[in-house]
């Protein structure tokens, strides 16, 4: 607010101008104030002649003998506060001023009336972080494995999420279900001859010392037999059934955790639950898988220097070692056939 002292100053504000647009000010008048006896106005206007032929524009108007500048008076005068308080003159009109906040906050609610989803209802778009309901299914070993021309088995590894579903509670999704493994694998002779067992027909007092070389596993890693003209089927098929195990209990060891913290490190909302948690659990399935397959390479570089080969080969050295000694001790109690010559 402006202070005043004797004189009355009152600004009007600026009209526009009707050529630029621009606003332009209007003329100041000052008044003198009087005492309060003239109760009409409140001012003195005696010392002003008002001519009734005075010209509208202010600036116009003569000058009386006196030199005061008479002016007409408009029966209503509006005057801005804002324009009247903020501004002196017409320099402060491009004077910076601090802006103050008068913005309210209003809440509006809309009521959901689907109570099949989030909290009892509300399908929003609020990110909930994950629990991991799954747990560890079963372990199929089907023996159907295609082997290559090469090798006498192969094992393959492969899990699947079966019996998924997913809830919503406190701000949690919990996904739930089972890991499933599959462990396919298949064996073959590769034209060797089997034997089953140390008392076998191939076996002969001729030929179990080969038999007994052949099937016996190196000392040293990678710990495995020969096989260049006699192999055993079964120990085959379980060196090749181990590696299927050996899986399966890299997967409950620590195949479950990476599930586990694969899934709770993501966030879903109720909205695109049906299609973020597939693309959730392929990636905690690679992850396994993956993990998997380096359990079983280990640090090798090829077949018989990866550590699940190692393991299985050495897992299976007792059951070889045993079979060689039925193999000797059976065919040292042959006898070889004599020839004889006739008379």
């Amino acid at each position: 607010m402006q202070t005043f002292a004797d004189k009355l100053k009152m600004q009007v504000p600026p009209a526009r101008s009707g050529v630029s647009g621009l606003w332009t000010a209007r003329q100041k008048v000052d008044w003198k104030p009087v005492s309060v006896q003239r109760e009409s106005l409140g001012f003195d206007f005696s010392f002003a002649r008002i001519s009734v032929d005075a010209p509208k524009r202010a600036q116009d108007q003569p000058i009386d003998s006196s030199g005061v500048q008479t002016k007409k008076i408009e029966e209503e005068m509006k005057v801005e506060p804002a324009a009247a308080e903020e501004f002196a003159d017409e320099a402060d009109e491009g004077k910076e001023v601090k802006v103050a906040s008068d913005i309210g906050l209003n809440l509006q609610t809309k009521k959901v009336d689907d109570a099949s989803g989030w909290f009892g209802g509300v399908t929003g778009g609020k990110n909930d972080t994950v629990a991991s309901g799954v747990t560890l299914g079963s372990l199929s070993q089907p023996d159907d494995g295609k082997v290559d021309a090469d090798s006498f088995g192969t094992e393959t590894y492969d899990v699947d999420f079966n019996g998924i579903s997913h809830s919503f509670a406190k701000k949690v999704c919990t996904i739930s279900g089972t890991l499933d493994v599959t462990c396919q694998w298949g064996a073959r002779n590769r034209g060797r001859k089997d034997v089953p067992s140390g008392t076998s027909a191939v076996v002969t007092a001729e030929n179990w010392p080969d038999i007994k070389k052949d099937l016996t596993p190196a000392k040293n890693s990678p710990y495995k037999s020969p096989r260049k003209k006699y192999f055993s089927q079964d120990l085959t098929e379980r060196h090749e059934i181990d590696h299927g195990k050996d899986d399966f209990d890299r997967t409950k060891s620590t195949g479950m955790g990476l599930v586990k913290a694969s899934l709770e490190k993501n966030t879903v909302t109720p909205k695109n639950a049906d299609k973020t948690i597939p693309k959730i659990l392929a990636d905690a399935k690679a992850a396994v898988v993956k993990d998997v397959s380096d359990y079983y390479k280990g640090k090798g570089t090829d077949h018989d220097s990866y550590a699940g080969e190692i393991r299985a080969y050495l897992k299976g050295k007792p059951d070889y070692e045993a079979l060689v000694d039925a193999v000797e001790k059976h065919g040292k109690t042959l006898r070889i056939p004599r020839n004889t010559r006739r008379r």
